[in-house]
């Protein structure tokens, strides 16, 4: 790898930083900031996101972990699924 394509990388992960702490969620684990910022994209349910190609890796404890944590740091919501009781539609906290 060359030092120009290290140096986008590091400039990159530097914005991604800057933006965490603007939002005020630096705090966050990793898992949990991806989780919110699919969230943010679209509504997802738990098993969506376990489905998704960029949590491939990721246990679902993990995943329903972060989604906990998104709720009791109030910056989503969960509501009942209209077609399945069971599912959980989660969304975006629009405060």
């Amino acid at each position: 790898m060359s030092k120009a394509k290290l140096t986008n990388l590091f400039d990159a992960r530097y914005k991604v930083y800057y933006c965490e702490r603007q939002l005020g969620i630096s705090h966050l684990s990793e898992t949990t900031k991806a989780t919110y910022e699919l969230i943010s994209k679209q509504e997802m349910t738990i098993q969506r996101i376990v489905d998704h190609k960029y949590f491939s890796d990721v246990s679902l404890s993990t995943i329903k972990r972060s989604v906990l944590d998104l709720l009791n740091n109030e910056l989503i919501t969960a509501t009942i699924g209209s077609k399945d009781k069971r599912e959980r539609i989660l969304t975006l906290r629009i405060t």
